[in-house]
């Protein structure tokens, strides 16, 4: 799948995902990064959840676990959180060099 393709899925998977989330959390997403979220959204493929089914079932890209993780880090995570992420992201790194 071309490169391209596979960011506008993930970004499109992301919006339906974060459209599924508490407004407490939502809001904690910085306007600058909602609107570049919003702005790759392909319409043709939307994800609809059913609330009966945990969101572990769905099959995310890759991509879309690696945004939703920058956006743990950056808007969600506590102090403890990021040090846990910043060290599997490292070691992440370390594994595809």
């Amino acid at each position: 799948m071309n490169d391209d393709i596979e960011w506008v899925k993930a970004y499109t998977e992301l919006a339906c995902l974060l459209s599924t989330f508490p407004k407490e959390f939502t809001e904690q997403i910085p306007p600058h990064a909602k609107s570049a979220i919003k702005s790759k959204v392909d319409q043709r493929y939307m994800v609809k959840f059913d609330d009966s089914n945990p969101v572990e079932g769905y099959n995310f890209s890759p991509k879309m676990k690696d945004l939703l993780a920058v956006l743990k880090f950056n808007c969600w995570a506590d102090d403890d959180e990021k040090k846990r992420l910043l060290a599997l992201f490292e070691s992440n790194d370390a594994g595809t060099k």
